[in-house]
This record gives structure tokens, sequence and C-alpha cells, in this order.
């Protein structure tokens, strides 16, 4: 499922038929139950799933499901670190995110840029 989903939200491409009839058979084989809560001093519809694997599966496909159903599939994308293998959402104005995590991928390529320019510096100096 992970490489299936991977690879529509890197091609930003609507699901096919196929590809729906696939997500909903998960969806159908899932327990799930909808049931109406206290929010504050109101009231919301909540879905809850069961405990097993089917549940997993189908809790991550209602989120692609909402992802396709809010228009902005083109926001999902793979970061600037070409080792990491995560997607990430960009929920920036201008839609210019480079990372998946600054702290973790960001820092990361900063450390590497810092040490490439470090060894150029070092070889022009001893190049001289």
């Amino acid at each position: 499922m992970r490489a299936f989903l991977g690879s529509l939200l890197e091609a930003r491409v609507q699901p096919d038929a196929g590809a729906v009839s696939w997500i909903n058979r998960y969806l159908a084989a899932s327990p799930s139950v909808c049931q109406l809560g206290r929010v504050g001093a109101g009231f919301q519809m909540q879905m809850t799933w069961g405990t097993d694997w089917s549940a997993v599966i189908a809790a991550v496909l209602m989120s692609y499901g909402q992802l396709l159903e809010s228009g902005h599939v083109d926001r999902v994308r793979r970061g600037a670190n070409r080792h990491c293998t995560w997607l990430c959402y960009d929920e920036s104005r201008n839609a210019s995110r480079r990372w998946c995590d600054p702290h973790v991928c960001g820092n990361l390529q900063g450390v590497r840029a810092h040490r490439e320019r470090s060894r150029r510096q070092a070889y022009r100096r001893t190049a001289s």
C-alpha cells in the first residue's frame, strides 16, 4: 500500500478506476463505526476504527481520500534531500517547502553542504 500510494502521490495524478476500486476494497474490509460524540457544548459525528492492521490501512487510505477531496495533491512532494524516503505536505503560502522536517533533513543537508565547501577550500589551499 505504501508503494502504491507513494507512486500516486509522487506522480501527482488522480487515481484511475482500478485504483479507486482497490482502495474501496480495503476500506470495506475494515471494521469501522460512526458514533455521535460531544465536543464542547456541541456534537460531532466521529468515525472509530477497529484495532487490527486493516484499521490502520483504512485510516491511511481515508487520509489519502481526504487529500484528494481537498484538491491539494500537488502540495505533496519529496523533499530536497535525495536520500530521504518521506513525502511531505507543503503548507507554506508560496509552496516552497524543501524538507520533510527542517530539523532532520534540512540540518543534515546543511551539514553536508558545509563539509563539501570546507573540503573544496582545503583542496584549493593545498593546490596553490
